[in-house]
């Protein structure tokens, strides 16, 4: 195997110790030449920049073409558009059939879709609340013409000194709002004005021999009407059982055929005398009414 000085790299011959050339002593071993070291890397893969191609760029649809996308100022444009009573309807039918662009169609024809279906559901909700009223109403009637009906049968009984038979004669008085002055409802107010006035000659304020209602304000209405703020339903209770010790009792002034507990219970009142006093209470939204006068009001000779 040939050997290369050291020193300046040039071949030296079998069994010589010096370079010829340089004159470097060598070694007399053989030396191997050793091969360059070659490093192996491995590849690395880059994604390569897209670049679109004129074809590409080419079949893009033209403007002014049916398949020009639609912008997103145009689709809001349309949709407030969309929102004008009776316009907006008559401008997505046109979308819808001759749009200029396929998209603007497309979106016309979905909300024309979407308009149909909310119609149908408002029809049918509004047939489902129609027959709920329709119902409300009809009940209400049977209602009032069952109370049309009993004071009719109380009106029959003119010939009675009952003064129930002076107010079923309300009914042909409200059944008359149309006729002449005389049957109006003109003519009622002034007969509940001309028992007012006369419960207020048999009254000059609170009497001294009934007793003060215990809680609330006490605010003088009329001579014979004074309003209690307040207080209570209970208080009221409290206040009609001291009345009893005091020699008040429940009583049907105008023969209504109610009893003092559906009295209470229904009208949130109680009627009361004790042979001098006639006394008329009610509560209503924490407030007591009291009514006291001397004399009890002939309503029956207000409505012959």
């Amino acid at each position: 195997m040939p050997k290369f000085c050291t020193g300046c790299g040039k071949e030296i011959p079998d069994g010589v110790s010096f370079c010829t050339e340089c004159g470097k002593p060598q070694n007399t071993q053989q030396q191997a030449v050793q091969p360059p070291k070659i490093q192996h890397t491995q590849p690395r893969y880059t994604q390569p920049e897209y670049i679109p191609s004129q074809q590409a760029l080419d079949s893009r649809p033209p403007a002014g073409s049916q398949y020009e996308p639609v912008s997103t100022g145009q689709f809001i444009g349309m949709m407030l558009l969309m929102c004008i009573p009776v316009i907006g309807i008559i401008l997505t039918a046109i979308w819808a059939l001759s749009g200029k662009k396929i998209n603007q169609r497309s979106f016309a024809r979905a909300a024309l879709v979407v308009m149909a279906i909310m119609l149908v559901i408002s029809i049918l909700i509004g047939m489902a609340v129609g027959k709920f009223v329709k119902n409300m109403v009809n009940e209400i009637k049977e209602e009032l013409n069952e109370h049309t009906q009993q004071l009719d049968s109380g009106a029959s009984d003119s010939n009675s000194d009952s003064p129930l038979g002076a107010l079923g004669e309300l009914t042909g008085i409200l059944g008359a709002l149309t006729g002449d002055e005389n049957n109006g409802i003109g003519q009622l107010l002034e007969n509940v004005d001309e028992i007012n006035q006369e419960a207020a000659r048999n009254s000059d304020g609170w009497p001294k021999s009934l007793r003060k209602y215990p809680g609330g304000k006490m605010n003088t209405i009329e001579n014979y009407r004074t309003e209690i703020t307040g207080t209570t339903k209970d208080e009221m209770l409290s206040y009609i059982e001291d009345l009893k010790k005091d020699g008040f009792e429940y009583t049907d002034f105008y023969d209504f055929g109610m009893t003092e507990d559906e009295m209470l219970g229904n009208m949130n009142g109680w009627w009361a005398t004790d042979g001098k006093l006639y006394l008329s209470i009610s509560y209503a939204e924490g407030i007591v009414t009291v009514d006291h006068t001397c004399e009890l009001p002939d309503i029956e000779s207000y409505f012959k």
